[in-house]
């Protein structure tokens, strides 16, 4: 094999050679990684490899798992290489490299490198996925260097000319850098403080070191929010016998029992009752003292209180910008004991006596319970979504830098104010991406622990008949979700034909191709699917002489998925262990592997080992099963028994454990290749195509040197590798689709009730599974954009259009009033059906009229005597689009006393959100009185606006009734005629003020600092857009069902086609129907830009 140089130049003195908008999007994407503004420093494009300036070689994105890399390009070489630095890269993703036989390769300058080994690079590029055997060469300096088999395998064209490079049709750029490319590592879940300026690392720094206060490692907290009582109903105590420990063994125990007296989490005790402890081995060689409670746990009452939803955790988490996580120290100990319960966690020292817990021990049952219960009652709903607390972990995320300070800061507060402590090695700060239960999640991203599928990535290739027979056997388990999963095997099982039971086997080329697409398959979609926390787990697990395995699996439609694999080789101890104990280290070993998704919650194991059944009430078991015993207890675990033959997956992951040595020997043959005429498409005209012309009799000319292509039938077809995302239906050589059918074909697999009108990912899939032209992706994206059905049924995925505007400001109270009718509700006693609202948009003074009928007459009354006359004629009335509201009476009204009517639009405007509000808390109050009799709802009216305006505002900081009167109205007789203090912890200034102008002010300041709080939440995912006079627009179909009339609103399309007739500002619009009749005002958000229909579409 030789590797050549790349003998190219590209220039890099300006900018115009990159396509900016695909630059700066793939850049956008890692920028979170890095501490500083680098100014146009480009050369640092991912979190494991960073390059300088001065490298004209193209560089292309990859990802290795979830990791983002940029490996170099060498079309010249004829194998994938990984060098020294990109070897230190591989074994931090678990990625085994076996010996090879290639022993040397040969560069271009005729000297020879030693190949150490070869490893299977899961490798995805723009939604494909491939697994690549690359040679590892340890004195190459370079990290990876992706070879032709690469560009074969993802159909890679390079246009080293223009810099760019194109996969599946989709024009990339090509990477060009100005220096040596310099390898950085990582870790996978982010850099603490990584993506933090250097003023935020400043005040970063400042927040964390607040966390030392609780972050004691001697000093244990113990909280004050909760006590656990142990309910075993009318039990008996009972005692157990004690486990015997060697004298080493108990010197180890006497000290834990010391440091346990030191922290106070035990006591002596004069109990009844007596459970036995023991000494478990933790991966750091230390020891963990651990209470024995399987007896007390048998008659404990189950605790049903809930977990937090893990699904809507991690949905949550996808849309941080900054995460942190902290974590409990030794947070069961933390939780005491009532004094009643103390003596059933009794236990004996020979030679140190009796002693009982003071506080929850570990493996108890309904620890998990008692845990969430206590972070829930201090972080709970309210703090959603920013605070997310999970048994002993608590997340904090938030979009900006100020926010996550904040927000910090309070979940410090409020741990100290609980006596709680944390473990500081173990909790991380201004994340940009962390990992948390089975996932890395970040901003925008949330993906799947490589370790899922590392076992099955790492699955050696068969050296005899009975390793190809084992591996087809998993494979079969799985095979009706492997498409055409009989020819798929067929080379494998040609290796059997006429073999004897372990003999080895001549690998051959087919076999390998056959191998790595079986692996595809089992490590993607349909097969390895995405966990559903609602439903339960199980775990499926077996061991072998040499290794361990496991396949977290569940039932989705009533057919078994896998969720993530896993395994492991014995050490040398370990394969002298007796076969029981092998078969319990595999469940221990899966139910560790597995813990994110299982912890907490009920599961099944399933294992081939009859003897496990027992392993809980095996009687004085000793040694590691009695160690064992005490750890599976502290899961709710149902151990299942299946037979050997059926036990089929977990065996061949068991047992498919690489090892050092040879593989088979790899017999290089030509490949075969299979075609399919496809007689679907009526192929007419194609002589007027003279692009699809000229190269069929290309192809017919010199079939040699257009091996991806073939003519068949005078039809042509393009080999194009299968795709993991479109993998319903395998089929290597599609159908070449001239221009003018290419539209139709479109339209046939997306129109048509058997299509569906799905999107453009599934319409993809449907098209490419059959057909292929260049710029396929473009042609249909551009169609279902333009498509009228989708446009009219199908909500945008973008974000809403129309940011906030700037509303009017009030400079003194009943400036501006808003108005708005709660109703129709039940008759009252005294014959009301309705409420007016009315409130000050300065003050945030309420008034509350109950109505008989919603009529303008009653309203304008109202408006007249209980608001002009009393508390002046406002400036602006502000007020929605009902009748009452728009027609002429009301009108009248506003012109008589030269008011400003401001009719807001339907369903929604941000101008209406103050009046909203008053009236979700008003019809709070008056549910909170009714006591359960709806007739009166109007009976504590009156109190309840007394309620609101003597409530101290959250915007204003001061009552209503105090901005509007200069006083505070009193609710009793006693009276204070002097000078009265301001409410809440305002300034001392504030309490002395006695002019209210300065008051006001001071409240004007706190509306535009709450109003600019709003905006800037409101804008998060709003993006600006402009319509034209004339323009057509989907605007929402707003129609209310009619079930007199067999018509339901949900079965209506969900937006209209209109015309923009005027624009009344950058957010409301003024439409008309496309009969030319007016349809009235409509804001931005309820409006979607149309694309043009599809009779105007043709496709390049």
């Amino acid at each position: 094999m030789r590797i050549s140089k790349m003998a190219f130049k590209f220039p890099v003195n300006s900018k115009s050679m990159f396509n900016p908008g695909d630059w700066n999007n793939w850049l956008q994407k890692v920028k979170s990684f890095y501490n500083t503004d680098r100014g146009n420093n480009y050369g640092e494009i991912a979190p494991f490899f960073i390059t300088q300036h001065h490298d004209n070689r193209p560089y292309i994105p990859i990802k290795i798992f979830d990791q983002e890399v940029a490996c170099l390009l060498d079309s010249g070489a004829t194998t994938t290489v990984i060098g020294r630095d990109g070897l230190r890269f591989i074994k931090a993703l678990k990625l085994f490299a076996p010996p090879y036989k290639m022993k040397f390769i040969v560069t271009a300058d005729g000297s020879k490198r030693r190949a150490s080994g070869a490893v299977d690079l899961p490798l995805y590029l723009h939604d494909q996925f491939h697994i690549i055997k690359a040679l590892v060469v340890p004195s190459l300096h370079h990290e990876i260097i992706l070879g032709s088999d690469f560009c074969r395998n993802f159909q890679l064209k390079i246009d080293f000319k223009n810099n760019k490079w194109e996969v599946q049709d989709s024009n990339k750029i090509l990477m060009v850098y100005d220096d040596k490319p310099k390898f950085s590592f990582l870790a996978s879940d982010g850099k603490e403080l990584s993506n933090l300026n250097a003023d935020q690392i400043r005040v970063a720094k400042k927040v964390i070191n607040e966390f030392n206060e609780i972050g004691d490692e001697v000093v244990l907290g113990r909280t004050n929010k909760i006590r656990y009582s142990i309910d075993t109903g009318d039990s008996k105590p009972f005692k157990e016998k004690q486990y015997v420990l060697s004298p080493y063994m108990m010197e180890i125990l006497n000290k834990e029992l010391d440091d346990m007296l030191r922290l106070g989490v035990i006591e002596p005790s004069n109990s009844p009752y007596c459970s036995p402890v023991l000494l478990v081995k933790k991966s750091d060689g230390q020891y963990r003292f651990c209470f024995d409670g399987r007896r007390l746990n048998e008659v404990t009452k189950h605790d049903s209180y809930p977990l937090q939803n893990v699904d809507r955790i991690l949905s949550s988490l996808r849309n941080a910008r900054y995460i942190s996580s902290i974590d409990l120290r030794k947070s069961f100990w933390q939780i005491p004991l009532e004094e009643s319960s103390k003596e059933k966690t009794a236990f004996a020292i020979t030679g140190r006596g009796l002693f009982q817990f003071t506080v929850l021990p570990f493996g108890l049952r309904n620890a998990a319970q008692v845990q969430q219960r206590l972070v829930d009652s201090m972080f709970g709903p309210e703090f959603e979504p920013f605070i997310f607390p999970y048994i002993d972990d608590i997340i904090v995320i938030s979009q900006t830098f100020d926010e996550h300070v904040r927000l910090l800061k309070l979940v410090y507060s409020r741990l100290k104010d609980a006596h709680l402590t944390v473990n500081l090695n173990k909790c991380k700060f201004f994340r940009s991406s962390l990992k948390y239960l089975g996932f890395i999640v970040g901003e925008n991203s949330l993906r799947a622990d490589p370790d899922k599928i590392t076992a099955m990535i790492n699955y050696p290739r068969p050296r005899t008949t009975t390793e190809i027979k084992r591996f087809i056997g998993m494979c079969g388990w799985y095979r009706r979700f492997i498409e055409n999963f009989s020819s798929l095997v067929s080379p494998l099982n040609d290796l059997l034909k006429g073999r004897k039971k372990k003999e080895k086997i001549l690998w051959s080329e087919q076999a390998e191709r056959a191998f790595i697409q079986i692996k595809e398959a089992l490590t993607s979609a349909p097969i390895l699917s995405q966990p559903d926390f609602s439903e339960k787990f199980t775990i499926q697990c077996d061991a072998s002489d040499t290794g361990l395995g496991g396949v977290l699996t569940q039932i989705v439609n009533g057919e078994e998925r896998v969720i993530a694999y896993a395994s492991r080789s014995l050490s040398s101890a370990e394969r002298n262990y007796t076969t029981t104990e092998k078969e319990c280290l595999a469940v221990l070993f899966s139910i560790d592997k597995f813990r994110p998704y299982i912890e907490g919650v009920s599961f099944d194991v399933i294992t081939d080992h009859y003897s496990l059944l027992w392993l809980n009430n095996m009687k004085n078991p000793s040694g590691k099963l009695a160690r064992w015993a005490v750890r599976l207890r502290q899961h709710t675990v149902n151990l299942i028994h299946r037979k050997g033959k059926d036990h089929i997956v977990p065996d061949a992951l068991s047992r498919a454990i690489p090892e050092e040595g040879d593989p088979a020997e790899i017999n290089c043959l030509s490949g075969s290749t299979s075609t399919t005429v496809d007689d679907d498409l009526n192929i007419v005209n194609e002589t007027l195509d003279c692009w699809y012309l000229n190269l069929r009799n290309k192809i017919s000319a010199s079939p040699e040197q257009y091996p991806q292509w073939k003519v068949i039938e005078n039809l042509v077809y393009k080999f194009v590798p299968s795709k993991l995302p479109f993998k319903s239906n395998i089929r290597e050589w599609k159908l070449l689709v001239p221009k003018a059918q290419r539209v139709g074909t479109i339209d046939k697999c997306h129109s048509p009730p058997t299509s569906g009108h799905f999107g453009f990912y599934k319409t993809l899939g449907r098209v490419s599974e059959l057909y292929y032209w260049p710029q396929m992706r473009y042609d249909i994206l551009n169609y279902i954009r333009k498509c009228d059905i989708c446009g009219s049924q199908k909500v945008s995925s973008k974000g809403r259009m129309g940011k906030m505007g700037a509303p009017k400001r009030a400079e003194y109270p009943f400036e501006i009033v808003a108005a708005d009718i709660i109703g129709p509700l039940p008759r009252s006693t005294k014959g009301f059906s309705y409420l007016l609202v009315v409130g000050d948009w300065f003050t945030k003074y309420t008034l509350l009229f109950p109505l008989r009928k919603a009529t303008a007459n009653e309203i304008v009354m109202h408006m007249e005597e209980n608001l002009f006359l009393i508390y002046g004629v406002p400036k602006y009335i502000i007020c929605d689009n009902g009748s009452q509201f728009a027609g002429s009476v009301f009108r009248d009204m506003a012109e008589k006393y030269s008011v400003q009517k401001i009719l807001f639009t339907p369903k929604y405007s941000p101008q209406c959100d103050f009046i909203e509000r008053t009236n979700r808390t008003v019809g709070t109050a008056i549910r909170s009185y009714i006591k359960g009799n709806h007739k009166h709802w109007d009976k504590e009216l009156a109190k309840i606006q007394f309620a609101i305006n003597s409530a101290k505002h959250e915007v204003t900081k001061y009552s209503p009734s105090f901005l509007v009167f200069g006083r505070y109205v009193p609710i009793s007789g006693n009276y204070y005629n002097g000078t009265m203090p301001v409410e809440g912890n305002v300034e001392d200034y504030v309490s002395r003020i006695k002019d209210l102008s300065k008051i006001y002010v001071h409240i004007k300041d706190k509306l535009q600092t709450s109003y600019e709080r709003n905006l800037r939440h409101y804008n998060l995912r709003k993006r600006e857009y402009v319509f034209k006079v004339g323009e057509k627009v989907w605007r929402k179909n707003m129609v209310l069902s009619d079930a007199s009339k067999n018509f339901s609103s949900k079965l209506t399309p969900k937006f209209v086609l209109c015309k923009v007739k005027e624009k009344i500002s950058n957010l409301v619009y003024n439409l008309e129907k496309l009969d030319g009749s007016d349809d009235g005002n409509w804001h931005i958000k309820d409006l979607k830009q149309y694309l043009g229909s599809n009779s105007d579409v043709s496709v390049m």
